[in-house]
């Protein structure tokens, strides 16, 4: 199957498909039937917890911003010492971190 195909069918990106392929002697089926995207940054049970917390925010009638996620995101990986890719000198989470949020 060629990389063509293979984006249309599977719907992934170009570019990502290549990285794979040149990374591994797998073939591109076997490559683009496996999970792709990336890893959370933060387990399953925070993210819950985060999501239950702002649930109970938007009950109690406050308004929660892009800006409060991004930052209570950032304090959440600090005090449980989960590795990140958060930004140390704004003490938030990236944009990057916002789309992969918004997008699940």
């Amino acid at each position: 199957m060629g990389y063509k195909k293979a984006v249309e069918l599977f719907n992934v990106s170009r570019a990502t498909l290549k990285d794979y392929v040149k990374t591994s002697d797998k073939p591109i089926e076997d490559i683009v039937s496996g999970k792709m995207e990336r890893k959370p940054v933060l387990p399953p049970e925070l993210e819950e917890e985060m999501v239950s917390y702002y649930l109970q925010m938007e009950i109690n009638y406050y308004s929660v911003t892009a800006s409060d996620l991004k930052r209570i995101s950032f304090q959440l990986a600090i005090r449980n010492n989960i590795p990140n890719p958060f930004s140390r000198t704004k003490n938030t989470a990236d944009k990057k971190f916002m789309k992969l949020i918004s997008s699940s």
